[in-house]
């Protein structure tokens, strides 16, 4: 008798799922990519490095991004030159199931780069994530807390991002709050656009109280610019300027996926 109840239900989840994952996960137009990727774990991931290089940075991007976009926006060449690192980026895989059985797989992809790299090298592994990536990042390390962690435009759940009348109908996927409680003990940064329009920048207070570093840009909106994307470089060196141990190779071991 509870039957026709059960299948009302579950077609609203559907529906639910089918209108969030619409603005968290929307489709992504594939970019030529001129740099080899590697497989790092299981996961196709855009690798830059150099000689010198004392750790490795794990970067998990914003949504609507390709690795290719990524690439572009300067970032993960800000970041190897100042903070004398490893830079691996994850791709996030193609949409196959809805809601949080996505979020799943995005998270179990970085995270097999990720264990990769704890398992691999004895050098500190620290993890950076950017709006949607920040809970990417954290769902992906909160097993295994890194050296330190970069979140930049991220936000407190989701929950937080939608009006009060509605946030009983949506699940709180990446509780963000939540799993930076679990890992107060690691060195964090957090930063954030005082114009964000896409996430206001009350989160990251939110997500600053279990922190020690909060930086509000003035006139920074959700994407950042390039003399932005300097000031990224700046916290995540200031984050790991005490590192010295030294990188080993692992090129040779991680077939290239292109």
């Amino acid at each position: 008798m509870f039957t026709p109840c059960r299948r009302m239900c579950s077609l609203v989840s559907a529906l639910r799922d089918i209108a969030v994952d619409s603005q968290m996960w929307p489709v992504v137009v594939p970019r030529q990519m001129y740099l080899p990727t590697y497989n790092v774990g299981g996961t196709e991931c855009m690798v830059l490095s150099r000689d010198d290089a004392t750790s490795w940075v794990i970067y998990c991007h914003g949504n609507a991004v390709t690795l290719a976009d990524l690439h572009a926006s300067g970032i993960p060449q800000t970041i190897v030159q100042n903070c004398r690192c490893n830079f691996v980026a994850p791709a996030y895989p193609s949409r196959q199931h809805q809601g949080q059985r996505h979020d799943h797989d995005v998270v179990t992809a970085v995270r097999g780069a990720y264990d990769e790299l704890r398992r691999a090298d004895s050098a500190p592994v620290y993890v950076m994530g950017r709006s949607i990536g920040v809970g990417v990042a954290l769902a992906a390390c909160v097993h295994d807390p890194p050296a330190g962690l970069g979140l930049v435009s991220g936000f407190a759940s989701l929950k937080n991002l939608v009006p009060w009348p509605l946030r009983w109908v949506v699940n709180n996927r990446f509780d963000n709050l939540h799993m930076m409680a679990a890992m107060k003990s690691v060195p964090a940064f957090v930063m954030h656009g005082e114009k964000d329009e896409v996430v206001p920048v009350d989160n990251a207070r939110k997500l600053a109280s279990k922190t020690c570093n909060l930086d509000i840009v003035a006139n920074m909106t959700h994407t950042p610019d390039a003399q932005q994307v300097a000031l990224i470089g700046k916290h995540m060196a200031d984050l790991m300027r005490d590192v010295h141990v030294p990188c080993e190779n692992h090129f040779n071991l991680w077939s290239p996926r292109v």
